[in-house]
């Protein structure tokens, strides 16, 4: 469900207009839209595939990763019946672009690296609290507020839970403290 035609209704979510597609990835895709009712916009994610079972596995995982986040995250159905019904997330905007659309060729000034860099350690910070390894962040799946400072990550499909600590020595060759994924 990646539509491409701007300010058309979001298949299978009629109360959505289609912006843009932020983030496609193996299992969720990310779009911008705009919310019929108020226009406020959001990121809406879905499965990339409708009724793929590992693509809505992917999508709860999702869920409880942004939880983690303490972000705010609104689950519903969508509005068609049959084989292509499914569920989707959304989630509050911050707006800007991608950060990888936004690093000039000879790359961005050091003050706006830094507060990039101290709000993306902020999130994994809280990830990591939450016992979750994130192991994916990248400039095209980091959405990049310069306006407002705010950072937000749009692909969570390789984070980890760990449930639990090993402390064993798993390898006398690996440097203790890393966990092994």
């Amino acid at each position: 469900m990646t539509g491409e035609n701007k300010g058309a209704a979001v298949p299978g979510y009629s109360k959505y207009d289609f912006i843009e597609t932020l983030h496609a990835g193996e299992r969720v895709t990310t779009q911008r839209v705009r919310e019929r009712g108020d226009g406020r916009t959001v990121l809406l994610r879905t499965p990339r595939e409708a009724g793929r079972t590992t693509d809505l596995a992917a999508l709860e995982e999702e869920e409880r990763i942004l939880q983690v986040l303490t972000q705010e995250c609104r689950a519903m159905e969508s509005d068609s019946s049959g084989p292509a019904s499914s569920r989707a997330l959304a989630t509050p905007d911050v707006g800007g672009q991608l950060l990888s659309g936004l690093i000039p060729p000879g790359g961005m000034p050091v003050e706006q690296v830094v507060e990039v860099s101290t709000r993306l350690a902020e999130m994994i910070g809280r990830l990591h609290a939450g016992r979750v390894i994130h192991k994916g962040v990248a400039a095209p799946a980091v959405l990049f507020n310069p306006d407002t400072g705010q950072v937000d990550l749009l692909c969570h499909c390789m984070a980890t839970r760990i449930p639990q600590e090993k402390r064993q020595l798993v390898h006398p060759d690996r440097l203790e403290g890393i966990p092994a994924y």
